[in-house]
């Protein structure tokens, strides 16, 4: 083999390389695409599938904006006690009841009127 044919091997075999990393790049975008469409397959269907369960949760939010004002004091023991019958729910279930009512105690009742919930004056901003 000559100096010729030993120049034109290693620059076939760098061409060869080259196009193998460009394979594999093209391969890994591939898979992030195909990754990408099947989260999003359904997506339109799962959302109409929801579609009604939120049309009713908009209704009940309307309806309890639309009571009026309950408590124009948010400083009231009643206020308090709303705030904390709607959060209570919303406390994540493995919080013990010590904490459970730790909680309660030193941030919902003392802060309750921080809280928004319908029935309550709008908050004012300066």
């Amino acid at each position: 083999m000559t100096a010729e044919d030993e120049r034109l091997l290693d620059a076939v075999r760098a061409c060869d390389k080259a196009a193998a990393a460009r394979h594999r790049d093209l391969r890994e975008c591939e898979e992030a695409v195909l990754a990408a469409s099947y989260t999003k397959k359904d997506k339109a269907a799962k959302q109409e599938a929801l579609f009604p369960q939120q049309e009713e949760e908009i209704k009940k939010g309307r309806e309890a904006l639309s009571a009026g004002v309950k408590w124009p004091d948010q400083s009231s023991e009643s206020f308090t006690e709303e705030v904390v019958k709607v959060a209570t729910p919303l406390i994540h279930p493995e919080v013990k009841p010590q904490q459970r009512a730790s909680l309660i105690s030193k941030i919902l009742k003392p802060f309750s009127m921080a809280f928004w919930v319908a029935g309550r004056l709008q908050s004012t901003t300066r």
